[in-house]
């Protein structure tokens, strides 16, 4: 009968219990028997427990993106684990130690910080044109160098002309770099916040003015300690 076809998913749905990867043929088992209910036994199951199903099968997903990548470094509690997360999975930054060691409290320098923009932009295909003499052919930043260069989202340094690709990024140097890939992207830059409620506000260098307005007032950055 219809009753008992959807209580024996039921019950298969409320025997998954705790979901763990080794439930994944379970929950998918108790997903096709639902699947194979006609509408009419499909209304005796109540949403609670199609829940379960659903929450079970989103659990099964975020476990097997887990399982590919398990950095020592990073713990669910950590402040920073979704970010950590969505970078890694979208393959915009892949740790010290590919998938195994990610280095949160690790100094970004700003070659790897235009290597992020390059490929939130999807590496596009770019030719060595030797911009700046610092950036060398064949470094994992070389073309992400090059690229932001050509589309004005970094110009070095103007009294030396380098680039200086290992350095420390700064946070006004990365506000900067942020506000003109936004802008090369056409996004709206024009939102501005009021740096006189941050004391070091006075500190900003006149080239990235705009640009720490716009993050601040977009909420890219919170300041740290009443600080930018």
């Amino acid at each position: 009968t219809d009753a008992k076809a959807a209580q024996a998913v039921t019950d298969m749905i409320d025997a998954l219990g705790e979901i763990t990867l080794e439930k994944e043929a379970d929950v998918a088992a108790a997903r096709a028997a639902y699947d194979e209910l006609t509408d009419a036994q499909k209304a005796l199951v109540t949403e609670e427990t199609l829940k379960k199903l659903t929450d079970a099968e989103a659990a099964i997903e975020e476990l097997k993106k887990q399982d590919e990548w398990s950095y020592e470094d990073v713990a669910e509690d950590d402040w920073f684990y979704d970010e950590v997360y969505f970078v890694t999975e979208k393959d915009l930054m892949t740790g010290i130690v590919p998938k195994e060691i990610f280095g949160p409290f690790e100094k970004l320098n700003r070659a790897q910080f235009a290597t992020i923009l390059y490929r939130m932009e999807g590496c596009p295909q770019i030719e060595y044109q030797a911009a700046f003499p610092d950036v060398e052919e064949n470094q994992f930043y070389t073309e992400a160098v090059e690229w932001a260069n050509e589309n004005g989202i970094v110009t070095g340094y103007q009294n030396t002309g380098l680039f200086d690709p290992a350095k420390t990024i700064s946070r006004e140097e990365m506000a900067a770099m942020l506000y003109r890939f936004a802008a090369y992207k056409k996004y709206d830059v024009k939102a501005e916040a009021d740096m006189s409620a941050f004391p070091d506000g006075i500190n900003v260098s006149a080239y990235a003015e705009d640009a720490v307005k716009w993050i601040v007032a977009e909420g890219l950055v919170t300041g740290e300690q009443g600080k930018l």
